[in-house]
């Protein structure tokens, strides 16, 4: 019998262990969520009710054996649709039972993002949107999706400044 693989034995005790309140911590192993989330980046994400997630939350679920942390574009009744910052075409619909937890802080080489200010949950919820409109401009022609993502890739940066 073979050995259970990394993403498994992480996946089963995230699954058995976890509660309410929990902080999970993790690097970023892509380029999926970039420049708000680069490779290499510590995350901390804490684990919430999914009632308490919000458009433009950036969460952490589980996809089949592997782990996503996407930003909310919508909400439903079932789960919500996510994306990645970086990517143009919305994730599969994610089910609430596939909800980990919200990503809070993030730890850069020289800076921390702590995603509860009201800053970042003004950013955020901008970026859900230009992202949402990035996504269906594509579908219309590939090149109407550069205004949205050159405005995107302008908040994260902006959002980014340390401004005191």
């Amino acid at each position: 019998m073979l050995a259970p693989s990394h993403h498994q034995l992480i996946s089963n005790l995230i699954e058995s262990e976890l509660t309410i309140g929990d902080q999970i911590r993790f690097s970023v192993t892509s380029n999926s969520m970039q420049h708000i989330l680069q490779i290499g980046d510590s995350v901390i994400a804490e684990v919430i009710p999914n009632t308490d997630v919000n458009l433009g939350d950036i969460i952490v679920i589980k996809r089949m054996d592997d782990f996503l942390t996407h930003r909310v574009i919508s909400k439903s009744v079932d789960g919500w649709s996510t994306k990645g910052d970086n990517n143009v075409m919305l994730d599969p619909p994610i089910q609430k039972e596939n909800y980990i937890g919200r990503v809070r802080i993030v730890q850069k080489t020289n800076q921390v993002i702590v995603f509860e200010s009201s800053k970042w949950r003004w950013a955020n919820k901008l970026l859900a949107r230009l992202g949402e409109l990035e996504t269906r401009a594509f579908f219309h022609h590939r090149f109407l999706r550069l205004p949205f993502r050159i405005c995107s890739k302008g908040v994260q940066k902006l959002s980014m400044l340390n401004l005191g």
